[in-house]
């Protein structure tokens, strides 16, 4: 191959060719040699036409400056000069030009149509890159760049299109048929716009709305996604309107596509769904779906090589096509699967780290493509590799998190809008009532409250006893009742919702006595989360406290629970604990889980049920778990969101040893009963279960009076047993029960 000098082109007509030139001589043998004219030669991959020059000396080529820097030619070296095939797709049909005057025109305005005919004179058989090519027009030089990055030879029949660059136009206007409008072409994606802006006008009564930028929303009500206005319009604004701009305002100014987007949340707040909608509203290819598991393979390299199919579609177009090249869309669920830290597996195959390798090298590599664009969803964020996360790969993190009122009205209008336009929806169902009832419900969990009132209404269409008995069964109307969502909801829980009633119960399995002096306590505890919810204060901590156990704490804690107004509520107990989890890492991980589920609500209450149980404290030789007591402690510090969190302890200078106390704000000492209240306590149960008091006063029972403290679970277990099958206690025996009771 032979080697060549470069060397500047001599004159300005050289220049102005667009060409290289070789030594006559030269240019003849290589045209002999490879039998193709007019030549074509390559210089470090980069295609020029060659011309013979006689002026110019043996083993030279001339080139221009433009020509130079595109092709990265240094004069100081030789250069390997090949000639060059052209393939049938290299010559084109159409070429979109970019045209800046190099100086200050005598004149304001251009026909595109003298200018197509001059620069096909001019150009004709020339390569044309992405790189400035010298054209002149009226005595005055211009530099056009093609807008495509792959080669194009100009043709006698090819169609230019000319556009003047904003602000390097001078002034300049084109006029003509051979314009290029600088202006958003129809899509898909303009439809979607123009539906939101209308939806938004007709909830408005009509009127327009001034647009803000800083507080940017979108409806897409219509597109029967709910609850994520905010969310889908920060993706619009960071993902879809670089793709609405024209190609050359985005090549102008360097623009970058986003290329990877993450939808992160708890499950069944629409992520999926969302996806799907992006893939309809940008128009794109076939969306190519892949669960994350579904990359893994048995088989070395397999794994990596499922990576690379998923983009190889979108490099051959884009090699192809370039910036015209259609959006290809790849949707990734359970991203976490696969996108782990590195060096966090213990595997010996390093397969989950070569995998992130090559998902970062097709989305940020070397050959960087626009025409792909990788919508990840995982429910732990926390457990991708960083490097993922940065710019250039999944830049766009968006929570997709529990809807509010309002988007639980528009999830419930969207599933129940079929039943309204067939006049099947009870006028009396409230929708604004129905999102008051679910709060903390995700769109999944509203969807299933549909569903199962829906079955309802179905049940009451038809005999289903006749149905089942083989019988033929007349169907009656459809329509869905208000009390078919009310049964619906007892059946459907939200699975960020209040504790379970169950559990409540079985903490207040005995009752809980407003006469047990108790309720002081439970006005001031009110007090202090009111005080939480409407301050800037994001974490409040109360600690229940005494030195023995049965005073009451856990009821109190009950209790706050059921009447707080709070919807997120935990119980953290022992018991709990070990029914779910059998080490102490098990124990942590449950703990932690707690607290995350509760920073992804506007406010929870996490009740820590016996502390000193949680942490497995023994006073004898100050034992306790170390592992727990470092997870829980941090967490009772600092939290996200609002959060209130409601300790008990029978073992308070214990949990004061270990600085457990130091983390709870508020600390309420909860005694035994007030001795002047037994009878009090005594006649509020009997009432409660229409039992007969007889006998004479509890509270002159030498049991009682000899007793230093007497504590609410011993006095209502006792009141239990002498009760037991009876309509009626005697002090006496309430007496005997109550001595072998603590």
């Amino acid at each position: 191959m032979p080697l060549f000098t470069p060397e500047k082109a001599q004159t300005t007509d050289q220049a102005k060719q667009n060409c290289v030139f070789m030594n006559t001589k030269d240019y003849d043998d290589m045209v002999a040699k490879c039998q193709i004219k007019p030549l074509y030669v390559q210089l470090n991959g980069v295609v020029f036409l060659a011309k013979p020059l006689a002026e110019c000396p043996k083993d030279k080529i001339m080139l221009n400056a433009n020509q130079r820097k595109h092709a990265r030619i240094s004069l100081l070296s030789n250069i390997q000069v090949e000639p060059y095939a052209p393939q049938h797709s290299d010559y084109t049909d159409l070429v979109q030009f970019a045209i800046v005057p190099r100086k200050a025109l005598p004149f304001d305005s251009m026909n595109s149509d003298l200018l197509q005919k001059e620069a096909i004179s001019q150009l004709i058989h020339r390569t044309v890159y992405d790189q400035p090519l010298t054209l002149e027009f009226e005595q005055q030089f211009f530099d056009v760049t093609a807008k495509s990055q792959t080669l194009q030879i100009v043709t006698n029949t090819t169609f230019f299109k000319f556009s003047v660059p904003h602000p390097a136009s001078k002034n300049l206007q084109l006029t003509g048929d051979h314009v290029e409008s600088a202006v958003v072409k129809d899509s898909q994606l303009m439809r979607f716009v123009k539906q939101t802006q209308e939806s938004m006008k007709q909830k408005s009564d009509g009127q327009e709305q001034p647009t803000d930028d800083d507080n940017f929303e979108l409806d897409i009500e219509f597109l029967g996604v709910g609850g994520c206005n905010k969310q889908f319009a920060d993706i619009f604004r960071r993902a879809f309107v670089p793709r609405l701009l024209p190609p050359q305002i985005v090549k102008q100014y360097q623009m970058q596509m986003v290329r990877g987007l993450v939808l992160y949340g708890p499950p069944g707040t629409g992520k999926t769904l969302i996806a799907r909608k992006i893939g309809e509203i940008l128009n794109a290819k076939e969306p190519k779906l892949v669960s994350g598991p579904e990359i893994l393979n048995a088989y070395v390299g397999k794994s990596e090589e499922n990576i690379r199919n998923l983009f190889a579609d979108a490099e051959k177009e884009y090699e192809e096509k370039g910036d015209d090249s259609e959006l290809h869309l790849i949707i990734m669920d359970e991203l976490d699967a696969i996108c782990k830290q590195r060096g966090s597996r213990n595997d010996s195959t390093g397969t989950g780290d070569s995998i992130v390798n090559q998902l970062l090298a097709k989305m940020d590599g070397v050959k960087q493509i626009n025409n792909v664009l990788v919508i990840g969803m995982t429910n732990r964020l926390d457990l991708m590799d960083e490097a993922l996360l940065r710019p250039g790969r999944f830049e766009i993190q968006v929570e997709i998190h529990l809807p509010d009122k309002v988007g639980r009205e528009q999830i419930f209008r969207i599933h129940t809008k079929r039943f309204v336009a067939k006049n099947a929806f009870d006028p009396e169902i409230s929708i604004e009532e129905l999102a008051e009832l679910t709060p903390n419900y995700s769109g999944a969990e509203i969807q299933g409250v549909v569903n199962a009132a829906l079955s309802y209404a179905q049940t009451r269409m038809m005999n289903a006893q006749a149905a089942l008995e083989g019988q033929q069964v007349s169907l009656k109307e459809f329509r869905l009742l208000k009390k078919d969502f009310i049964r619906a909801l007892k059946e459907v829980k939200a699975g960020f919702g209040k504790c379970d009633d169950k559990q409540i119960q079985l903490i207040q399995q005995m009752g809980f006595l407003n006469s047990a002096g108790t309720t002081p306590i439970i006005q001031d505890i009110q007090n202090y989360i009111q005080t939480i919810r409407n301050s800037s204060i994001k974490l409040g901590t109360v600690l229940l406290h005494s030195n023995s156990s049965g005073t009451g704490k856990s009821s109190i804690a009950a209790e706050i629970a059921k009447t707080c107004g709070i919807e997120f509520v935990k119980f953290i107990s022992a018991e709990a604990l070990v029914l779910k989890a059998a080490t102490e890492m098990e124990r942590c991980n449950a703990i932690v889980k707690a607290f995350q589920d509760a920073y992804k609500v506007p406010e929870a209450l996490i009740i820590l049920d016996g502390i000193e149980d949680i942490i497995m404290y023994t006073s004898e030789g100050m034992r306790f778990s170390n592992q727990i007591l470092t997870t829980m402690l941090p967490l009772l510090k600092r939290g996200q969101g609002r959060l209130i969190v409601i300790g008990t302890t029978s073992k308070f200078y214990g949990m004061q040893a270990l600085d457990v106390t130091k983390c709870f704000y508020k600390q309420i000492h909860v005694d035994g009963l007030d001795k002047t209240l037994i009878n009090e306590i005594v006649q509020e149960w009997c009432e409660s279960r229409n039992i007969k008091w007889e006998g004479g006063k509890a509270s002159e029972l030498q049991c009682i009076i000899d007793r230093e403290i007497v504590t609410i679970r011993a006095l209502l277990q006792s009141l239990e047993q002498a009760a037991s099958g009876c309509n009626e206690v005697q002090c006496s025996d309430f007496g005997k029960f109550f001595e072998n009771t603590w």
